[in-house]
């Protein structure tokens, strides 16, 4: 695949969108390093997801999940879907994830 990095200050960077019924979060992370992932992340924020991504989600129909995207251009790029993220499993899940976690009752009603 092409290589469509997201720089910012010359950092290099990728989006985190969690999501579980109507609860979720987006995570902007920075990096040194071309592949950003939990090793070589320097920094992160919380931001708004993409509207375009949203309603990917929306189209795809996912209820539970997380997707990577980056912004490329002003326009967002989906990297990767996930039906089963790892972070909401066990106690070393970041305090931020309990906002997703919020979601869990319209999810399971």
């Amino acid at each position: 695949e092409k290589f469509l990095p997201e720089i910012d200050n010359g950092h290099y960077c990728l989006r985190n969108y969690f999501f579980i019924g109507n609860g979720s979060l987006c995570i902007f992370k920075k990096s040194t390093q071309p592949i950003v992932n939990r090793q070589s992340t320097i920094g992160y924020e919380l931001v708004e997801v993409h509207p375009k991504i949203a309603e990917a989600r929306k189209k795809l129909n996912f209820d539970f999940g997380k997707f990577d995207y980056v912004m490329h251009d002003n326009e967002p790029v989906l990297l990767d879907i996930n039906k089963t993220p790892g972070i909401f499993q066990g106690a070393n899940a970041h305090p931020l994830y309990r906002t997703v976690m919020s979601g869990i009752y319209s999810y399971l009603s």
